[in-house]
């Protein structure tokens, strides 16, 4: 896919998205090794550590580590009350055993176990060291967003002594049956042109020229699949390969200004979009 324009948020759909629970009624989502638990402010001076590693901050825009605290905590309020109601991001921690060596939570063969806050107490708690962030960011609705085509974005960060052990696919695994689970409801919010997959009430392809569509007292120009974006660097590739491996397309790719501390070239930005209305994905 050769470089275009950047993303320009031009059509207007009519679509789904997930109704977030607070962090405080979030479920926890536990898989073989990982638990992702909702975020709070005692996560500030892991998530500090976590952003002051330089081969972790490479792949953000700036591509510094937050140099204080303070920096980091401005990281973290989005994702805190009131906040989380527009997010939906989640520590990343190993799952740890009981005092006795027993993993805390039964085992289900090939699959990942969504468990809610009161199905164990602190005693019980099988979450153990932070590792990482990630999740759903930005909700795609603000200004300054439409680099995420105009739908809510996906990202995550594990500390470098972690890498290539198998967590970043976990927890995509985990992150993304969990999203897909969630209650929707209808809204229209405006997209980039690449990222809009038409729907009829039949789910059969729709034409963009087909009568504008009705959500509540606001009119969209078609009916659309719900995205779920994932921005990446076209050298990032590790995440390039993870997010091919659960399903996510190319949908546009175009040159930034490089951010960095004496960046001169132009950087390549890929979009990526993942469909939750579709079957779990299946790598062939």
């Amino acid at each position: 896919m050769a470089p275009t324009a950047p993303p320009s948020l031009s059509v207007s759909v009519a679509t789904t998205v997930p109704i977030c629970p607070p962090n405080a009624a979030r479920k926890q989502i536990v898989t073989s090794r990982l638990v992702l638990r909702p975020v709070g402010q005692p996560d500030l001076s892991p998530l500090h550590r976590l952003r002051s590693q330089p081969e972790v901050m490479r792949w953000t825009k700036l591509g510094i580590v937050d140099n204080s605290l303070e920096a980091t905590q401005q990281k973290l309020d989005p994702f805190l009350p009131p906040n989380d109601l527009t997010t939906y991001n989640f520590a990343i921690c190993l799952r740890r055993q009981d005092r006795e060596g027993h993993e805390t939570t039964q085992e289900r063969s090939g699959e990942n176990l969504v468990l809610r806050d009161d199905d164990y107490d602190d005693e019980h708690d099988v979450s153990g060291e932070f590792i990482g962030i990630g999740g759903c960011y930005q909700w795609g609705l603000g200004p300054g967003e439409n680099t995420l085509l105009g739908w809510p974005g996906l990202g995550y960060m594990i500390r470098k002594e972690h890498w290539g052990k198998g967590y970043g696919s976990e927890f995509m695994e985990g992150f993304l049956s969990a999203w897909r689970e969630l209650p929707r409801q209808e809204i229209v919010r405006t997209v980039d042109e690449s990222s809009v997959f038409p729907v009829s009430d039949d789910c059969k392809a729709a034409d963009k020229d087909d009568d504008d569509v009705q959500v509540g007292s606001t009119t969209a120009q078609i009916k659309a699949k719900e995205q779920l974006c994932a921005l990446t660097e076209h050298t990032n590739f590790v995440s390039v390969r993870l997010l091919q491996k659960n399903g996510f397309t190319k949908a546009k790719e175009w040159k930034d200004k490089n951010h960095h501390p004496g960046g001169t070239d132009d950087v390549t930005l890929v979009a990526w979009l993942w469909d939750s209305s579709a079957p779990p994905y299946q790598e062939t």
